[in-house]
C-alpha cells in the first residue's frame, strides 16, 4: 500500500471562496490536484496551512481541525501562532512536527510526500521526510523566481521572494522528482532531478460544462478574451487590432472579467459598434459564453525574462472547449500545442487583426476538435496525477 501526503495552502473542505483563501488559479490548481489524488490513490492526507492575515486581522490562534471527505481522505490544518514577524516560524514549525508524526504513523508503508511550491513550508523543512522519514519528496514547481518588476510590491516583499527563491535553488535539486510548469523550471532549478513537465490540469468542475452547447452565430465572427483584463493579457493589443478590422468583416470583439483595462474596454465599445464589455461572469455564465464565440484569445505578452518561469493555465481552459484558439508563443506554447492552436508569432495589433480575419472564413478547420480531444485525454488532473502516481509508484516497486 502507498500513503500520500500532500501539503497545500488550500483550506479543508469545498466551501472556500477562491477569491479569499489565495489566487483564485491557484486554489483552482490545489483543489484539482486533491480531488485527483482522492479519485486515483488509496490513502492520502493533506496537511494544509490557510493562508490568513497576520493578527490583528485575524485571530491570534488557529487551532488544527480535522475534517474526513470522500473515505479516503483526511484534511489536516495544521495550528499555528498568528503574530506579526513571528508566524512563519510558527507555521515551519507546526509543519516540521505535523510531516514528522505523519512519517511515524505510516513508518511501515510506502511514503511519498507531494508539496505544492517549495515557500509553505520552506523546502527544508519537508526534506526532513526525506531524511528521517524514508519518504520520497516531490513538489509542484509553480511560482518560482522573481515578481515581474510591473507588480507593485515593497522591498521588504521582494527580499522574502529574494529568499524563497535562493533556498529553492540550492534545496530542489535535493528532492526525488519535480513537477514543472515550464521546462525554463526544469533547467534552472531542477537539472539534477527527474522532471515531469505538469503545466495545469482541467477540474472536473470545468470538465461537467463540456460539451459546450452550440450557440454561435453564421452571419458573424465573435472572438473572446475572458479573465483578468489587464495589458499584459492582450486587451489593449487586440482593442488596437480593432481598428483594422472593417464592418463587412462581420468579427465582433467581447471582453469578459475584470482588471485594470475594464474602464477602456467601456470607453472603446461606446464608440465601436464590434466591441462589447460583458462584465464579470460567473463559472456557468461564462461557459454560457464560450458556446456562443467562435475563437478563444491568450495573449499573454511579457518580457521572455519575466515570463520564464509562468505557464497561462487560461489556456488549457480555452483549448477544452473545443473553440479555435489565438495564442501568443508564450513558453512551451508553440513546441506542445501548435498544432492545436494558431500561434501569434508578431504580436502586433495589424497581424492580430490579420489573422482574425483568416479564422473568421474557415472557423471549423478541426483544430478546436483536436484540441478538445487532447485536453480530454491528456490534461485533465486526474491524466496529470495518473502519470505522477505512476512515475512514483513504479520507483517503489
Amino acid at each position: 500500500m502507498h500513503k500520500y501526503l500532500f501539503i497545500s495552502n488550500v483550506l479543508p473542505g469545498d466551501d472556500v471562496n477562491p477569491e479569499i483563501n489565495t489566487q483564485k488559479a491557484t486554489y483552482l490548481a490545489q483543489k484539482g490536484i486533491m480531488d485527483a489524488l482522492s479519485q486515483t490513490v488509496e490513502s492520502v492526507e493533506v496537511l494544509a496551512y490557510p493562508q490568513y492575515s497576520a493578527y490583528p486581522k485575524s485571530k491570534i490562534i488557529y487551532r488544527r481541525n480535522t475534517k474526513i471527505t470522500k473515505g479516503n481522505t483526511e484534511y489536516v490544518q495544521i495550528p499555528t501562532i498568528n503574530l506579526p514577524g513571528l508566524r512563519i516560524f510558527f507555521r515551519n514549525l507546526f509543519f516540521l512536527i505535523y510531516i514528522l508524526k505523519w512519517c511515524i504513523k505510516n513508518r511501515k508503508t510506502n511514503k511519498h510526500v507531494i508539496q505544492y511550491n517549495v515557500s509553505s513550508p520552506l523546502l527544508g523543512v519537508t526534506l526532513v521526510a526525506k531524511l528521517f522519514g524514508k519518504t520520497d519528496v516531490s513538489a509542484f514547481l509553480y511560482d518560482l523566481g522573481m515578481p515581474p518588476s510591473s507588480y507593485n510590491y515593497s522591498w521588504f516583499k521582494r527580499l522574502i521572494y529574494r529568499i524563497i527563491d535562493v533556498q529553492a535553488k540550492i534545496l530542489i535539486n535535493k528532492m526525488d522528482y519535480a513537477y514543472v510548469i515550464t521546462e525554463a523550471v526544469a533547467e534552472d532549478y531542477a537539472s539534477k532531478i527527474q522532471t515531469l513537465l505538469v503545466d495545469g490540469g482541467i477540474s472536473e468542475d470545468v470538465l461537467s460544462h463540456i460539451p459546450l452547447k452550440d450557440t454561435r452565430h453564421e452571419d458573424k465572427t465573435i472572438c473572446l478574451i475572458a479573465g483578468n483584463l489587464t495589458e499584459t493579457n492582450g486587451v489593449k493589443l487586440l482593442i488596437d487590432a480593432s481598428k483594422y478590422l472593417k464592418k463587412e468583416d462581420n468579427i465582433e470583439i467581447w471582453f469578459a472579467g475584470k482588471g485594470d483595462m475594464v474602464e477602456l474596454i467601456k470607453q472603446e465599445a461606446s464608440v465601436n459598434s464590434q466591441i462589447f464589455y460583458k462584465g464579470f461572469l460567473d463559472t456557468n455564465q461564462l461557459f454560457e459564453t464560450y458556446a456562443s464565440v467562435d475563437i478563444l484569445l491568450n495573449l499573454r505578452l511579457m518580457p521572455a525574462d519575466e515570463g520564464r518561469y509562468l505557464f497561462p493555465s487560461k489556456l488549457l481552459e480555452y483549448m477544452i472547449t473545443g473553440r479555435r484558439v489565438i495564442s501568443t508563443n508564450f513558453a512551451h506554447v508553440k513546441d506542445v500545442y501548435g498544432d492545436m492552436c494558431d500561434i501569434l508569432i508578431s504580436s502586433n495589433a495589424e497581424n492580430l487583426a490579420n489573422l482574425l480575419k483568416e479564422i473568421s472564413v474557415n472557423k471549423n478547420n478541426g483544430k478546436g476538435a483536436l484540441a478538445q480531444n487532447f485536453m480530454l485525454h491528456n490534461r485533465t488532473w486526474s491524466a496529470q496525477i495518473g502519470r505522477i502516481v505512476n512515475l512514483l509508484e513504479n520507483r517503489k516497486a
